[in-house]
């Protein structure tokens, strides 16, 4: 099974990238701030075809991994809005080719 930390890694480091780079962009990183979105794509991309396969390596019965859950919302004791990230075949995929094709169009872009 994939390491949750990981698994967290794969929505967070965008999300850092995008951040980082909308602070501070081309103007304090100059030509670094192409190569640092490229990096963290093609970081994230590594990552998630590392983690598919280590859950596709797993066995044939895949069950659900919850990687981060937090109560976001709660209304009363017993009623709340819960935040997670859930790894289950599909979305396993999923993060794979949508990781990929953004790297392949970052690429693109740049040339």
């Amino acid at each position: 099974m994939p390491n949750v930390a990981y698994i967290a890694l794969i929505p967070l480091l965008p999300l850092a990238g995008f951040i980082l780079l909308g602070l501070f962009g081309r103007k304090y990183l100059g030509y670094f701030a192409g190569l640092l979105g490229t990096g963290i794509l093609l970081a994230v991309t590594a990552l998630s075809v590392w983690v598919a396969y280590a859950y596709f390596s797993a066995g044939a019965p895949y069950h659900p991994i919850v990687a981060l859950k937090f109560t976001w919302l709660t209304f009363s004791p017993g009623l709340s809005i819960d935040m997670s990230i859930l790894l289950d075949p599909i979305s396993v995929m999923m993060i794979v080719v949508i990781s990929f094709v953004s790297l392949m169009v970052h690429i693109y872009s740049l040339g």
